[in-house]
């Protein structure tokens, strides 16, 4: 019985590091006394068009445009980041510039691309 165990966690784990939406920080950010190594992106499967919207309007208040396109602007993509991983958009903003960009293609894939 422990080797099914054993078989089903280490399946679990393997599927939890090929998800592209759980993705490992190259550079572990401290914030507030934490540090943060991932950004789990995973809850953007389960967010509807009402949240969206509330998204939207905050990249707006926060001197974006309303125009959404096909090349995701970085502050809306800070803005799903930390909304999906449940972190402040402060601690999003202190990535490094590559784990920033890989994090936000994984949204532009999530949203434009077949998963």
């Amino acid at each position: 019985m422990e080797n099914k165990e054993e078989v089903k966690k280490e399946g679990k784990e393997k599927n939890e590091k090929e998800d592209y939406l759980l993705y490992k920080l190259e550079t572990p950010v401290e914030f507030e006394g934490s540090t943060i190594t991932e950004i789990d992106l995973r809850s953007l499967r389960g967010m509807n068009f009402d949240k969206l919207c509330n998204l939207l309007d905050t990249y707006v208040a926060m001197g974006g445009t309303e125009s959404i396109y096909a090349d995701m602007p970085m502050r809306f993509a800070k803005i799903v980041a930390g909304e999906a991983a449940g972190l402040p958009v402060e601690a999003i903003g202190k990535l490094g510039i590559r784990d920033a960009m890989r994090v936000r293609m994984r949204i532009y894939r999530f949203f434009y691309l077949s998963e």
